[in-house]
């Protein structure tokens, strides 16, 4: 096991027996060279594969919440979202994500993790020298809440490190946002306690938009914060020893375990071709029966265009006969080649004739589901539980809190929605003060 782990304060090589660890002090490559050099006797290489962990400093992370979506569709709406989002375009990124569906809300929650494609290009060419080969890639953040399994609806994770304290907001398993606060080693009460009030600070900014969470801290963090009743922390006035080596050395160990890594809540953020070749090899039997089964396929295929090829040559025969047949009868005495244009405008006519009367595009369907989406910020308790669209007609079945915000909705759809071009009828019903309502959009279609 080889595991290097890069995070915006510290490089750190991980083996079955060993830990070795520096301080970064300025850029990751340079930092990252005199690494490798300096320990290069050390690091006990038994081969050259590696896994590669990074922290949020070297990611991008973004939370999305999208209209229920199922499957694929999922992959097809992500880098959608992410155009108006990102700087640089999603194009430019890997962004592997991870899901989390409540069919009953209507929604359906994602934590999208963004790599540069020319990042990770320039790490594997950096490692090339020093005869490395990286063979996954993963986020520190999400091995850190897949290690303590934070399944709970809202959950605040506070881990701390040597000298840095992270705070993770989690819903449903999944992570919402991530904040990070370098330590130093000072160990007084007052600054203990600002590191606190500052960690205080996130959660209770947190709590403004969603219901109080619980609050939970590693061995490490917990050594100098206590929680109290009300999910805040405190500092310690008699704290344990500071964690040393061997607890970060053994937690770098079980985060690379193989059997740990298989968990489904993990996501590689990248596998090496060298991971694939592996696989191959692992599943090299399989694999033939799966080329000999292929191998039928490609040679049925060919007959099959082989046979198509026969019928078309038949086909364009055909044509030749009805179009001469065509040239006689509405074209008479001119040559194919004049002839053709003779009868290309008179269909020509004839569809403009037929084709006079227009109908109504359908709104495109993942634009639809984008801004709909985004009712939701001006309209805080919207809830859908339905929304289909069917031939350029869109329902929307959900609820509101107040009739304010159901108000707001309708308001924001006849934006979205050109009343010049969709009609809308509304179903409502009041209760307790929430509104639960159908709305339909329907294309004008002329015609």
């Amino acid at each position: 096991m080889n595991g290097l782990f890069l995070t915006s304060t510290a490089i750190s090589w991980v083996t079955a027996d060993r830990l070795i660890q520096e301080q970064r002090h300025g850029d990751l490559f340079e930092d990252l060279g005199s690494f490798l050099e300096q320990h290069a006797t050390a690091l006990g290489l038994i081969d050259n594969k590696l896994d590669l962990v990074i922290d949020h400093s070297l990611y991008h992370f973004q939370p999305l919440v999208l209209p229920y979506l199922r499957g694929s569709k999922a992959q097809q709406v992500v880098q959608f979202e992410l155009e108006n989002l990102l700087i640089p375009p999603a194009a430019e990124l890997n962004y592997p994500f991870q899901t989390h569906s409540n069919k009953a809300k209507g929604i359906t929650q994602l934590a999208v993790y963004g790599i540069k494609k020319s990042w990770l290009q320039e790490i594997r060419a950096f490692f090339e020298p020093y005869s490395l080969e990286m063979r996954k890639l993963f986020s520190l953040e999400n091995l850190l809440v897949a290690q303590v399994a934070l399944a709970e609806p809202l959950v605040v994770y506070v881990h701390r490190d040597a000298n840095v304290v992270r705070v993770m907001f989690l819903k449903n398993g999944l992570i919402e946002s991530i904040s990070q606060l370098a330590i130093g080693p000072e160990s007084k009460d007052g600054r203990l306690q600002q590191w606190a009030s500052r960690i205080n600070g996130l959660i209770g900014a947190a709590e403004i938009w969603e219901q109080p969470r619980e609050v939970r801290c590693n061995e490490a963090a917990s050594e100098l914060f206590t929680v109290t009743l009300k999910g805040q922390l405190e500092a310690k006035r008699e704290r344990l020893p500071l964690s040393g080596e061997s607890r970060q050395s053994a937690e770098f160990k079980e985060l690379l375990d193989p059997s740990f890594l298989k968990q489904k809540n993990i996501l590689p953020l990248q596998s090496a071709p060298a991971a694939l070749w592996a696989e191959l090899q692992k599943n090299r039997i399989p694999l033939k029966r799966l080329a000999i089964t292929a191998g039928i396929g490609v040679l049925l295929w060919s007959s099959w265009i082989g046979f198509g090829l026969y019928q078309g040559h038949q086909q364009v025969s055909d044509l030749k006969t009805k179009y001469k047949t065509a040239l006689a009868q509405y074209a008479p005495g001119l040559s194919t080649v004049n002839g053709l244009s003779v009868l290309t405008d008179k269909v020509n006519a004839l569809r403009s004739l037929a084709g006079s009367r227009r109908q109504v595009q359908a709104y495109p369907y993942s634009g639809g589901i984008s801004n709909i989406s985004k009712i939701k910020l001006k309209a805080p308790s919207l809830v859908l539980s339905r929304l289909s669209a069917k031939d350029g007609d869109w329902t929307l079945v959900g609820e509101t809190d107040t009739s304010q915000d159901f108000e707001q909705t309708k308001k924001e759809l006849k934006k979205l929605f050109d009343p010049a071009q969709y009609s809308m009828t509304v179903s409502q019903k009041a209760k307790e003060g929430k509104v639960n309502f159908t709305i339909s959009l329907l294309s004008k279609r002329q015609g």
